[in-house]
């Protein structure tokens, strides 16, 4: 066999093996079998808990870190007011009442 022979040979080849590969993947953008409705895929989401992080005292001031971000008295935190922050707990107040937040669960005893 000629290289001027052998070159179409190999193209050829390699063409129908490119061909061949490409037919067994699977299109991504394809859909599934089946529909799936745009509501089925989104996350459900809560809201997350209040999560008491951290207090942080410098001097006579105290700084509450509630889901990362900082807080001082006075400051509004999901429409409710900062009212005291405590060695380790925060006070807060909206609407619907006064709720403590706590650093540390308390543990029910049996």
């Amino acid at each position: 066999m000629t290289i001027k022979m052998a070159l179409p040979c190999f193209c050829a080849i390699a063409l129908a093996v490119s061909i061949a590969s490409s037919a067994e993947q699977r299109d991504p953008t394809k859909p599934l079998i089946g529909s799936v409705s745009v509501s089925d895929t989104k996350p459900k989401t809560k809201r997350p808990k209040q999560v008491l992080t951290a207090i942080i005292t410098r001097g006579k001031k105290r700084y509450a870190i509630i889901e990362g971000d900082t807080y001082r008295v006075g400051d509004t935190y999901r429409g409710s007011r900062i009212m005291k922050i405590y060695q380790g707990s925060v006070l807060i107040s909206s609407a619907n009442g006064s709720r403590r937040l706590t650093l540390i669960p308390q543990i029910k005893s049996k």
